[in-house]
This record gives C-alpha cells, structure tokens and sequence, in this order.
C-alpha cells in the first residue's frame, strides 16, 4: 500500500514496491505541504511559468533537493533535472560519460531515461500521472510525465522501449509504479467518444468518465513489463487536493508538486 512519510519535515510518499531496491534508486513523491509559495500556489509549487513568482519556484526546489539528499543520500550533492513539460512524447536519455544539458530543465520533454548515479530527476504534476520505471538489473530509471495526452501518444510504451534500446534493458525487470492523479471517480469529458481514438473506448463508463489509471496499466503490460510489478497509488489528486495540486478541481490555477527519483 502506498505509504505516507509525516513524521519527517517534510510529508512525502513512497512505494512499497521499490522498498526493496532501494540501494539501487531512492524516490519520493512530495505533497504541496512544505514550500514558500503562496496562494493559488500554496505552498510546495516546483513548477515555473504557470504565475508563480520563479523566485519562489527556485526556493521550493531548493528545499525539495536539499531534504532530499539529507534524507536519502547522507547530503550528498546531485545535479536536479527537470523538463518543461508539454504533453509530448519526447523523452531525454542521459547517459553516462556524456555532458549534462546547459540549462537543467529541459524543453519540450516529458520522459527521461537515465543510468546515472548523479543526477536527480523530477516529474511535476497536477492531475497527470507521474511515473516511475526501475530497472534493477541493469540499473536504469525512467521517469514520465503521463497525461491522457501522453497516454494517447504511448509515452509510456515509447519509455519502455528507450531504456531497451539504450540501456539493454528488459522490460520483464521493470519495477513501475503510477503515483497521486487525477482518478476514474473525476476524470470527466466532455464527449469521450468522440475526443479519444477508438482504442481509448473501453476505458469510457458512465458516458463521460475515463479510466486512464487502467488505460496505463494496460500500456505497460502491453510494453512487456508484468502485472505484477506494477503498484498504483490509487490515490486521485482531485479527491485529495488537501495533499496533492488538482489542475481540474483548482480551475486550472494552481501548482505542481514534485516526484524526484534518482540512481545511487
């Protein structure tokens, strides 16, 4: 079961099924509990130009990474990395022995793929799934960005078949795990039917609700990585916007909160 961290000075969350590799990777999904911004923003913001102040953005990732590397790496030092998402399907390798990006948030990405010990990753979101994929055996972490943008495009299938291509990585080793988003209770269309290709159907009830938690689990598998292996939060943004920024319940004028993960 998805677990909540609230003793520590910061509120976060981890996932069970990475507990076990955990000399390999270190993760946390933090809440929008623990930062400087103020409202609509409140408090944990980790995203810039969506309106608030980049001063702020910077002091909240600078207290995310800092907690961070305290709490899971003995203060050790990482380079955080970070993407202006845009609801595509580009995904970032970075790779070993190669040189970093000048500015470490990337433009127009929405995955990455990397075999290095010494960088940190973030995924920010609001409602879209933030994912994470392990590797143990090879030692590989993806993180994406997966919005039901995304989910149409496969960023996910794509993911899988990056770390595959570059890393040699099996898909049957994955470890994936799907934190807080927007669930099938909320995720609401207009006309589903006609906004999402055929293939997105059988994920349509009610008429007007998608269940892109399923339509996820079901890309992942499709890609080779076992059932089995993958944990969901189960926990929806929107119901719990107490804890997690909701783009849609927040009328769109709101933060994003911020899932790091890194290879030690």
């Amino acid at each position: 079961m998805f677990v909540k961290i609230a003793s520590s000075e910061i509120p976060y969350y981890q996932f069970p099924m990475l507990e076990p590799y955990s000399s390999v990777c270190k993760h946390a999904i933090f809440t929008r509990v623990g930062g400087i911004s103020e409202a609509p923003f409140s408090t944990f913001n980790v995203r810039y130009g969506i309106g608030d102040p980049a001063v702020n953005v910077t002091k909240n990732r600078q207290i995310m990474q800092l907690f961070f590397e305290h709490e899971f790496l003995d203060s050790s030092s990482r380079v955080l990395i970070s993407a202006n998402q845009t609801h595509s399907d580009h995904i970032a390798v970075l790779a070993h022995g190669e040189a970093l990006p000048e500015r470490n948030e990337i433009d127009d990405t929405d995955a990455f793929v990397t075999n290095r010990n010494d960088i940190l990753l973030l995924i920010q979101v609001a409602d879209c799934q933030p994912i994470i994929l392990l590797d143990p055996v090879t030692k590989t972490l993806g993180m994406v960005h997966n919005g039901w943008r995304g989910a149409l495009q496969d960023i996910l299938g794509k993911t899988v078949s990056v770390m595959r291509d570059e890393f040699g990585v099996d898909a049957k080793d994955i470890v994936a795990c799907i934190g807080p988003s927007i669930g099938p209770c909320c995720h609401y269309f207009t006309d589903p039917a006609r906004e999402l290709p055929a293939g997105f159907h059988q994920y349509i009830f009610n008429e007007k609700q998608v269940d892109f938690w399923a339509a996820a689990k079901d890309q992942l598998i499709e890609a080779g990585v076992p059932a089995r292996q993958i944990e969901m939060s189960n926990m929806c943004t929107s119901d719990h916007v107490n804890e997690f920024y909701s783009y849609r319940r927040e009328n769109h004028l709101t933060g994003r909160f911020g899932v790091v993960a890194g290879l030690v």
